[in-house]
C-alpha cells in the first residue's frame, strides 16, 4: 500500500560479497599466525596467545566498533594534522578490517589451529632426515595439508562477516558500504517490509 515495487539489492549484494571475500582473506592470513602458534608452539606462550585470540570474541560488535572510533579520534586529536589522520584511519578501511579482525579472528583461528594439529611430526622428520629444508617442507607437505581447514576458516569468516551489522555500520559508512545486512536493519527501522525482506532473503541465499 505504498508504492513499493519488487527489486533485486544489487548493489547491497555487490557490497557484502566483496567486503565479506576481502575480510575472510585479511582475517585468515593474521590468525594463521597465532593459530600456528597454538598449535606447534611447546612453550608457555601458547596458552597466553591462545586465549588472547579466542578473548576477542567475547567482545560485543557495538563496543568494539565505538572503542575503535574513539581510539581513531584520539589518536587524530593528539597530531597536527588530525583530520586528515581520522579520515585516512576510516576512508581507507583500515578501522573497518580492525574491526573485523579483532571481532572474527576466533573463528577463524579454531578451525586453522585443528587443520594444523592434524599435521604429523613424523613427516617433518622424515623430510629433514632427507635434507629438505623447512620451506620445502611447508611448501609441498604442510601447506596442502591444511589447504581444507585454511577453506574451512574462510568460509567460516565469510559467512560472520556477511551477516554482521554493528561494526559494518559504524565502521564502514566512510568507506560507503551498503550492505544486505545494513539494507535489512534500514529498511526495517522504516518500515519497509519489502524491501527488508527481499533483502533478507537475498542473504540468506549468499549465505546458502
Amino acid at each position: 500500500g505504498r508504492g513499493e515495487s519488487l527489486s533485486v539489492p544489487w548493489v547491497p549484494i555487490r557490497d557484502t560479497v566483496m567486503i565479506s571475500a576481502a575480510a575472510a582473506v585479511v582475517v585468515g592470513l593474521l590468525a594463521l599466525a597465532p593459530a600456528w602458534i597454538a598449535a606447534r608452539d611447546r612453550r608457555r606462550i601458547a596458552a597466553p596467545v591462545e586465549q588472547a585470540t579466542l578473548l576477542t570474541s567475547a567482545l560485543p560488535g557495538v563496543l568494539l566498533a565505538l572503542g575503535l572510533v574513539m581510539t581513531a579520534l584520539m589518536l587524530s586529536r593528539s597530531t597536527d594534522d588530525g583530520r586528515a589522520l581520522y579520515a585516512t584511519l576510516t576512508g581507507s578501511g583500515l578501522l573497518l578490517m580492525t574491526g573485523y579482525t579483532v571481532r572474527f579472528m576466533a573463528e577463524g583461528f579454531a578451525a586453522l589451529k585443528t587443520a594444523i594439529l592434524q599435521l604429523d611430526p613424523r613427516q617433518e622428520e622424515s623430510a629433514r632426515a632427507l635434507g629438505a629444508s623447512r620451506a620445502r617442507w611447508l611448501g609441498t607437505i604442510a601447506l596442502p595439508s591444511i589447504a581444507p581447514g585454511v577453506a574451512a576458516s574462510a568460509l567460516l569468516l565469510f559467512l560472520a562477516v556477511l551477516k554482521e551489522l554493528p561494526v559494518t555500520l559504524l565502521l564502514g559508512g566512510a568507506v560507503g558500504l551498503n550492505t544486505l545486512a545494513f539494507r535489512v536493519w534500514d529498511r526495517y527501522t522504516e518500515a519497509l517490509w519489502l524491501d527488508a525482506g527481499i533483502a533478507g532473503l537475498v542473504l540468506l541465499a549468499v549465505s546458502l
